[in-house]
C-alpha cells in the first residue's frame, strides 16, 4: 500500500507518498503545483531525481526565484519587455528577469493550488490540484482555471494538464514546466538524447529572432561532456509522443521525459544545462519563448474552452 505524509511548512502542506518500493513522490501544491521530489531506490542507494525546496526558508531565501518544477502560465519561457498585443489592447507583464528586462514563466509559479483529489490502491496513486481565478489582474485579464492531475506508479508518473477558459472573451494560452533532474554526479558523464527539431536562434535577451536551424545533435545518446543548453526547440512530430533521456552509469540509472504532441501539445522543448553542470532542465512547453507577443503556437482559447496536454517521466535501473 501507498503510504501518504503530510510535513507542514509554514502556511504550506507537503504532500509526501512513498510507494511499496520506497520510491518516494513529493508535491507542493499550495506553491506553483510543483513535482518538489521523486526519490528512486537503486542498488547504489536512493537517487533524488528532482531539484526541489527543502524548507519554506529554501523557497524563501534572499526572494530569489528559482521556478523549480512549477507550472508556467499563460507562457513559458520569456515576453520581451513583458508587452503584448490582444485583440486590440496593449497588456504589460511585470518583468521580473530584471536584468534582460523581460517578463519570466508567466505568472502561476507560486500561486496556491488547492488538493481536489487524492487517490492511491496498491502500487499507483494520483493527486488533483486546482487553480481557478476569478479576478485576474490587469496584465493578464482573463478569468480561468487550471487543473493538475498527476498519476504515479513505481516506474513513472504523468501529469495532466487542463486549462480552461472562464470568462466572456477569447483569451491566449500557452503553458509548460519547469523540471531540473539530478543524479548527484556531474551532468557531463550522463549520456543524453534528444528529439530532433529545429533549434531556435536567439539574441543577447534570449528572445528568438525567428531564425531556426536544424537540430539533430543527440538524436542518438551520447556522452554530454561540456556542451551547453539554455536552447528551445521546435519538435519534429512523427508520432504523438517525444521522448528525451539521460542514462548515469555511476548510479546505474535511466530516465526518460515523454511529452505529448499534437494540436494544441507539448510541441515544443527548452532544454538548459546550470553552469553548476550539477543538473538539467528539460521543459515541455506548448509555444516557444515570446509566443505572447508572436504568436506562435500561441492557442487563443474561446469562452468554456479547454487545452489539454500531458507529459511525464519514466525511469529504469540499468
Amino acid at each position: 500500500m501507498i503510504k501518504l505524509i503530510h510535513k507542514q511548512w509554514g502556511n504550506l502542506t507537503l504532500y509526501l507518498f512513498e510507494l511499496p518500493n520506497k520510491t518516494t513522490l513529493e508535491f507542493l501544491p499550495g506553491y506553483g503545483a510543483g513535482l518538489n521530489g521523486l526519490y528512486i531506490p537503486t542498488a547504489k542507494g536512493t537517487i533524488s531525481i528532482i531539484e526541489g525546496y527543502n524548507e519554506l526558508t529554501d523557497i524563501e531565501k534572499e526572494g530569489k526565484v528559482r521556478f523549480l518544477s512549477t507550472f508556467l502560465f499563460p507562457f513559458p519561457n520569456r515576453t520581451q519587455d513583458g508587452k503584448y498585443s490582444h485583440e486590440g489592447k496593449q497588456h504589460q507583464f511585470p518583468t521580473n528577469e530584471t536584468a534582460r528586462k523581460n517578463a519570466l514563466h508567466g505568472m502561476l509559479h507560486n500561486k496556491p493550488f488547492t488538493v481536489s483529489g487524492i487517490f492511491t490502491d496498491g502500487e499507483v496513486g494520483k493527486i488533483e490540484m486546482v487553480y481557478h481565478e476569478e479576478n485576474p489582474p490587469h496584465y493578464y485579464p482573463f478569468p480561468f482555471e487550471v487543473r493538475i492531475k498527476w498519476e504515479f506508479s513505481v516506474d513513472g508518473i504523468s501529469c495532466h494538464t487542463t486549462v480552461e477558459n472562464t470568462g466572456t472573451s477569447n483569451m491566449p494560452v500557452g503553458f509548460g514546466w519547469h523540471p531540473y533532474f539530478k543524479t548527484g554526479s556531474t551532468i557531463n558523464n550522463w549520456k543524453v538524447c534528444l528529439p530532433t527539431g529545429k533549434e531556435f536562434l536567439v539574441d543577447e535577451r534570449m528572445i528568438p529572432t525567428g531564425e531556426k536551424v536544424q537540430f539533430d545533435a543527440f538524436s542518438k545518446p551520447g556522452l554530454f561532456n561540456d556542451t551547453h543548453f539554455d536552447t528551445g526547440f521546435e519538435l519534429n512530430i512523427e508520432s504523438k509522443i517525444v521522448e528525451s533521456s539521460f542514462e548515469d552509469t555511476t548510479c546505474s540509472l535511466r530516465i526518460k521525459v515523454w511529452q505529448e504532441t499534437g494540436p494544441g501539445k507539448f510541441n515544443y522543448l527548452q532544454v538548459y544545462s546550470p553552469p553548476a553542470r550539477n543538473m538539467l532542465a528539460i521543459e515541455p512547453m506548448t509555444c516557444p519563448a515570446n509566443a505572447l507577443q508572436t504568436g506562435e503556437s500561441l492557442n487563443l482559447l474561446a469562452p468554456g474552452e479547454i487545452q489539454q496536454a500531458s507529459f511525464g517521466i519514466g525511469w529504469t535501473l540499468i
